[in-house]
């Protein structure tokens, strides 16, 4: 899966698929990420493939050179005994570095998290070299940016645990309840996430 140069990805995607024959399974499909200019420039693309046993290096270096994977700005992780390999290129934006792309073999349980980087442009200084750890779970929490609005679990974040209280009466689910943005929230909602 990586963002590629848009005058490239409708070739990229070609060469792919003419490598779909060479598993039990694969997809390659276009993705989409945030709108603006930089949608116009690049493109996405998501390959995706399964087989009864762990592809070989070679073949695994042909999709890193299609997906451009192989420059000095990526990240790389490989144990042949245990058939696992990661590659993460990123770009540096100012102080902060944004995933690019990233290729996923042996286990890709954590390709949510990591797409979610990818596709939704999510700062990812803070994960450093636990992009290339293997897990389903994230190393540490998904939150946007200040700038853009700060979203953990698809609910708003209050400012600060000042307008944290404890719940009168027998508490639900027996945890606090924030006084904070999240209060509005239905009463069968989940615990405000700070």
């Amino acid at each position: 899966m990586a963002w590629l140069p848009a005058q490239d990805a409708l070739q990229v995607r070609e060469q792919l698929r003419q490598l779909m024959g060479r598993f039990p399974f694969a997809s390659c499909v276009p993705f989409a990420g945030n709108a603006g200019i930089a949608e116009a420039q690049r493109s996405g693309v998501l390959f995706r493939a399964a087989g009864y046993e762990a592809a070989p290096d070679e073949l695994l270096q042909q999709l890193e050179q299609l997906l451009q994977l192989t420059g000095a700005d990526t990240l790389r992780y490989a144990d042949r005994k245990r058939g696992q390999r990661r590659t993460v290129r990123v770009r540096r934006e100012g102080a902060d570095m944004l995933v690019q792309g990233l290729l996923l073999a042996g286990d890709t349980s954590a390709e949510g998290w990591i797409k979610a980087l990818l596709q939704q442009e999510l700062p990812a200084r803070a994960y450093g070299r636990q992009l290339l750890a293997g897990g389903a779970k994230a190393p540490v929490a998904i939150v946007r940016q200040a700038s853009r609005s700060a979203v953990v679990s698809g609910w708003q974040r209050p400012p600060s645990r000042r307008n944290w209280r404890p719940v009168r009466g027998p508490p639900k689910n027996g945890s606090r309840r924030c006084r904070g943005p999240c209060a509005a929230a239905p009463t069968a909602a989940p615990a405000c996430p700070n």
